[in-house]
This record gives C-alpha cells, sequence and structure tokens, in this order.
C-alpha cells in the first residue's frame, strides 16, 4: 500500500498520471472514511494525502491518526 502523495509523487515523476476512474475511486474512498468517522462523531483534524492509504487496485483507506478526537 501507498499513501495518496507517494502515489501522486510516482505518477508526477512517471509522466503517467492516474486515469479518471482510479481518482475517483480513490476520492469517494476517502470520503466513505470520513463519512464512517463523522457517523461515529470522531474528527480526523489531518486529512492530507499522506493520511490516506491507497491499495495496488485503488482502494483508498483513511489512516487512523493518533489525533483523532470524538465530538461528544
Amino acid at each position: 500500500m501507498l499513501t495518496l502523495s507517494t502515489l501522486y509523487f510516482h505518477a508526477e515523476h512517471s509522466r503517467k498520471p492516474l486515469n479518471w476512474s482510479a481518482r475517483i475511486k480513490v476520492a469517494i474512498g476517502a470520503a466513505k472514511g470520513l463519512l464512517y468517522l463523522h457517523e461515529n462523531n470522531i474528527i480526523h483534524r489531518d486529512m492530507r494525502p499522506s493520511n490516506i492509504l491507497v491499495t495496488h487496485d485503488y482502494e483508498a483507506m483513511v489512516m487512523q491518526h493518533r489525533d483523532l478526537e470524538t465530538n461528544n
């Protein structure tokens, strides 16, 4: 697995950017991860490309971060 920022760095240097299908898949996966956190009253507070893990088939996962806070 790579972080989104690492994946972007590799794509930028290879001159072959991610296709739109892969980009949309990553964006939707990250959004679903945030939705799950918010539905459980958790605020991530540090959402950025380096906190999104991407699998070989472009499934995105929001990394658990030590600064996650519950919003009660």
